[in-house]
């Protein structure tokens, strides 16, 4: 893989605020690691759920402890930081400030899908998300099992307006068939992110699972991800067909 500059946009390094890192300490370590293997820019998404915080209190604790990491940030060994929130689907958001928890204060809001289950108006929810403004980014794909039956269904909510994100451990064809490959070489997903919640069991992987694919591909997606750090708009995409053959996705 040619070096690059990376842009992680899907990340629980901030401490101490969901199941991510636990305290500081661990949350530096896993910046520098970040930094270390080339990424240069990441996006902290604590989980936000609606149904058991109020937007106010996550607000409040996500800004306490982002200035508790920031007391001992380095900007020489660590990457740039920007705030967002990994904010569970409900219909119920619309009804919040959700411009408070896009990504980077930007266009861009991070979902997280019921793995098992098609959510209640999803498509309803997309198109009104973009008619306000905002670009649905669906996190993790892969794991939801709707989309891997039916990849068409995730074909269609992006043209929508939804965008779709996969986790970059899930990259490797012998995890999931190719489903994560074939997302991302066809247009239906437009970037990896790592996800990471810790330095052991799932720690910053990014740039080392990109390696599994092409650099023409690497460049499209840091080129995605880019463009939500700056809150640009994201270029036209080539969509084209997914097969999938004896479990095996093309």
């Amino acid at each position: 893989m040619h070096r690059l500059s990376l842009t992680d946009i899907h990340t629980h390094i901030l401490p101490s605020i969901d199941d991510g890192a636990s305290d500081v300490t661990e949350a530096l370590q896993i910046l520098r690691m970040q930094k270390s293997s080339g990424v240069d820019r990441v996006v902290l998404t604590p989980h936000f759920d609606s149904q058991k915080q109020t937007l106010e209190d996550f607000l409040v604790k996500r800004e306490f402890f982002f200035k508790l990491l920031m007391e001992s940030y380095d900007e020489a060994t660590m990457p740039e930081l920007r705030l967002g929130a990994e904010v569970v689907y409900s219909p119920e958001i619309l009804k919040l400030d959700l411009r408070q928890l896009t990504l980077c204060g930007g266009d861009y809001l991070l979902l997280e899908l019921d793995d098992l289950v098609i959510p209640p108006h999803l498509d309803a929810i997309i198109s009104e998300l973009t008619m306000m403004g905002i670009t649905p980014i669906l996190a993790h794909v892969e794991r939801c099992l709707y989309f891997r039956k039916t990849p068409k269904y995730l074909y269609e909510l992006t043209l929508k307006g939804a965008i779709a994100q996969v986790t970059a451990d899930s990259i490797s064809p012998c995890y999931d068939k190719g489903f994560c490959k074939a997302v991302l070489n066809k247009g239906y997903a437009h970037f990896a992110a790592s996800d990471t919640h810790n330095t052991k069991k799932r720690p910053p992987n990014l740039a080392d699972s990109l390696k599994a694919l092409s650099n023409e591909l690497i460049d499209s997606m840091e080129a995605s991800a880019r463009c939500v750090w700056d809150n640009a708009p994201l270029y036209p995409f080539n969509y084209q067909k997914i097969s999938k053959i004896f479990g095996k996705y093309y």
